[in-house]
């Protein structure tokens, strides 16, 4: 799988939930090239997000807490924008348009969002 296979390669960025010593989420932003893009590509220069929580760890604010330590990290090293790519149907929808995210495709129920990291554009909620 693209977004965990070789991880560590430079740009890699990540960060993993645990209660108890046990991992029930995590979200992470890698680049990916033109050549082989992620579901959320939209260039080069800017970084795919990946997120999950386990279901029964869900409406706790893990998921809250880890997409503004990762958005606060991109935005550290000076990252300007970041893209996911979304079900429509998946409820996760409103917590990143929380964070600022936003449409800028659809393929079938494919959303792709992006958010913008500057000083003008930023919301870590």
């Amino acid at each position: 799988m693209k977004y965990i296979e070789g991880w560590g390669r430079t740009g890699d960025i990540g960060y993993i939930a645990l209660i108890r010593d046990v991992p029930v989420g995590s979200a992470t932003a890698r680049f990916f090239s033109r050549k082989n893009p992620g579901y959320g590509f939209i260039d080069e220069s800017i970084p795919e997000l990946g997120m999950a929580v386990l279901p029964e760890y869900r409406g706790r604010g893990i998921g809250t807490l880890l997409l503004r330590t990762l958005m606060q990290s991109l935005t550290d090293r000076g990252i300007g924008a970041v893209s996911l790519s979304v079900d429509v149907r998946n409820p996760a929808e409103r917590l990143y348009e929380r964070f600022g995210f936003y449409e800028v495709g659809t393929t079938g129920r494919s959303m792709t969002m992006r958010a913008d990291l500057t000083d003008e554009g930023a919301n870590h909620e």
